[in-house]
């Protein structure tokens, strides 16, 4: 994690109205008994994107297949969640290629300031999570933070991957819905961001890995 200057924080604790930690990744590879968004997270992790971004769809499809049959011969995942991650193999290839993807390795190669699965917690007013709450009561706010960035022009980029089952009739109101359910997270992400390296988020989204496409959370 970098400061504003560049200059790489280990963890940030900013006593001012809000108090903050932002901490190092836990450097683990593997994952045991994870529900299924857990392990969506974690192959989205480890999964070689620009590989996958390189070829034609079914080539695609192909190599992470093969990518998945290695992860769990490593023992990073079991053979069950190998099972239960073939369904999503198409939409794996999709993020690959998507446009928001396709920032995401332009940032990795022009800052290198690409961070994945970053713990936080974050001290807030008890009164911003419920109305009828005392303001004077403090309240720790912890999660985790799927993937942020700094692209070549500073903009900072938050992303969170979401495997949410959806079933409306349009994608407006799938997209409500996912607001109403993820938006005050994503802002407490962003401001998690903003305390520890004094950068504002441009851009917050919402990937639907089900789907194939995000959603923009709006920061006001």
């Amino acid at each position: 994690l970098n400061g504003k200057d560049g200059t790489p924080i280990k963890s940030a604790i900013i006593r001012s109205d809000m108090a903050l930690t932002l901490r190092e990744r836990e450097e683990s590879d593997h994952i045991k008994g994870a529900t299924l968004g857990t392990l969506m997270h974690f192959i989205f992790q480890f999964i070689d994107i620009d590989k996958l971004a390189r070829q034609a769809t079914a080539d695609g499809e192909r190599i992470c297949l093969s990518e998945l049959r290695s992860m769990a011969e490593a023992d990073m995942i079991t053979k069950e969640q190998e099972e239960a991650a073939l369904p999503f193999v198409p939409q794996i290839v999709e993020w690959a290629k998507s446009p928001l993807a396709s920032r995401l390795l332009e940032a990795e190669k022009a800052t290198g300031r690409v961070y994945r699965e970053m713990p936080f917690t974050m001290a807030i007013a008890a009164s911003e999570l419920r109305d009828d709450f005392p303001d004077d009561e403090i309240t720790l706010v912890q999660g985790m933070i799927d993937l942020w960035f700094v692209e070549e022009n500073e903009k900072v980029v938050l992303i969170d991957f979401k495997t949410d089952r959806l079933t409306f009739d349009t994608d407006e109101q799938a997209d409500d819905e996912i607001l109403r359910r993820y938006s005050t997270q994503i802002r407490y992400y962003a401001e998690a961001i903003t305390k520890a390296t004094e950068r504002e988020v441009s851009e917050a989204l919402i990937w639907l890995v089900r789907y194939a496409r995000h959603v923009s959370v709006s920061l006001d």
